[in-house]
């Protein structure tokens, strides 16, 4: 499935309207931690009844992934009626730098970025496990594809970081995430249950693919 389409959807979110909105104006760094959202600006919004975050979200034009880092929120889907939630300014990107990857899996690379393969040049790096694993998050972020309808890669993973930048893990034989889910690093996301299994790892920044190895730690 085309990256295409994947942005198209996320574009989508911040279609609704913004009518009806309960806020307050205050400065980020007074309700979160992570350093890239202290300086800000930005605005609370108040819960309420029968209201999701999803809606909340698509109501302001702003990623699910980013309220839920601005607040940081361990359970997404319990929201409360009067809870006040910080929604970010939404021209506030977070900072991915190549500290911010880790391996999804323990193995050894036995095919490189650009190597020829039989699918032509590789666009990732191709991780030999030594042995079964379950497969991590590199880095946090949203869910935006999770099953096997690429042919050629078996079972699927993407997920989207923020800053155009996505990853991609293939050839799994287990999912462990589906669609729209948010995952923090380190995160099981998928299983490779036979020994001598290969994991298929991709970054791509938009659609263009990138050298995994200059970002992983």
């Amino acid at each position: 499935m085309k990256m295409i389409i994947f942005l198209a959807m996320l574009l989508l979110w911040g279609c609704t309207s913004t009518s009806s909105r309960s806020v307050e104006f205050l400065p980020a760094s007074k309700v979160c931690t992570e350093s890239y959202w202290d300086k800000a600006k930005g605005q609370y919004h108040k819960v309420r009844s029968g209201e999701t975050l999803y809606k909340i979200c698509s109501s302001y034009g702003v990623k699910l992934k980013d309220v839920i880092i601005a607040n940081n929120m361990e359970d997404p889907s319990r929201i409360k009626e009067g809870q006040l939630l910080y929604i970010p300014d939404r021209t506030v990107k977070p900072n991915i730098s190549s500290s911010n990857f880790i391996w999804p899996v323990e193995g050894k690379v036995i095919s490189y970025f650009k190597d020829t393969t039989s699918k032509g040049a590789n666009k990732g790096i191709d991780i030999r496990l030594f042995s079964s694993q379950r497969v991590v998050a590199a880095a946090s972020g949203e869910v935006c594809y999770s099953g096997e309808d690429i042919k050629g890669y078996d079972k699927v993973v993407m997920i989207d970081h923020g800053e155009g930048l996505y990853s991609l893990y293939a050839y799994n034989d287990l999912l462990l995430v589906k669609k729209g889910d948010y995952v923090k690093q380190g995160d099981f996301i998928s299983c490779i249950d036979k020994e001598s299994g290969v994991l298929h790892f991709e970054l791509r920044r938009e659609n263009n693919p990138l050298d995994p190895l200059k970002f992983l730690k």
